[in-house]
């Protein structure tokens, strides 16, 4: 296997045609990379997931691969990835760090320390997975709790009040897309009947 000009890694097959396998994204100190971060709730193509942070800086470097987070994590993590973000444990952005690092969504994400400015070494990453909607067996209702019972009727007797009832995100950040579903409810309720009145 061998690294194309346009930093694809590609496999000639027997008839020495290349066959394309994967992309890997290598980010240089200053480069800008493509689609590397999504804005907040700005996709509408998948759900991403949780920050994962399985390894620790220490040795060659920080590893944060996709086969190791599936084998503790097992069903937050879907089968097959669209992209993959990477950030410090300290909320930097990989492509703020001045750090050399390797994104790929099938195979996660390292940094090597020798890759890195002479006196650096890999910073702690944790990363995130956007997976195709509908991939991952959790659905809304687990990162949810329970809804509250509803209030008591703000009205007046014989009047129209309103009555609301919430729930909580149970995501491990409050930043998780899937936290802005509605998380409060209400809805219109008649006041007790008035009583002694002439």
């Amino acid at each position: 296997m061998g690294m194309t000009n346009d930093g694809t890694n590609k496999a000639f097959g027997q008839e020495g045609e290349p066959v394309l396998k994967q992309s890997v994204r290598r980010i240089q100190p200053g480069q800008k990379p493509y689609g590397l971060s999504v804005k907040r709730g700005s996709d509408n193509h998948g759900t991403w997931t949780t920050w994962f942070n399985i390894d620790h800086p220490g040795g060659n470097g920080d590893y944060e691969r996709t086969d190791a987070i599936r084998f503790y994590y097992q069903e937050r993590v879907c089968l097959r990835p669209i992209r993959i973000e990477a950030r410090t444990t300290d909320w930097i952005p990989a492509a703020n760090t001045g750090q050399v690092v390797h994104l790929d969504a099938q195979e996660g994400f390292w940094c090597l320390n020798k890759e890195q400015p002479e006196g650096q070494t890999c910073l702690n990453y944790a990363v995130r997975f956007l997976c195709p909607v509908g991939s991952l067996p959790q659905d809304s209702k687990t990162l949810w709790s329970s809804w509250t019972k509803w209030s008591e009727c703000s009205a007046k007797c014989d009047q129209t009040g309103i009555q609301t009832r919430t729930r909580t995100c149970l995501a491990e950040s409050l930043w998780d897309p899937r936290c802005e579903e509605v998380s409060e409810e209400g809805r219109r309720c008649l006041g007790p009947p008035c009583s002694g009145a002439l």
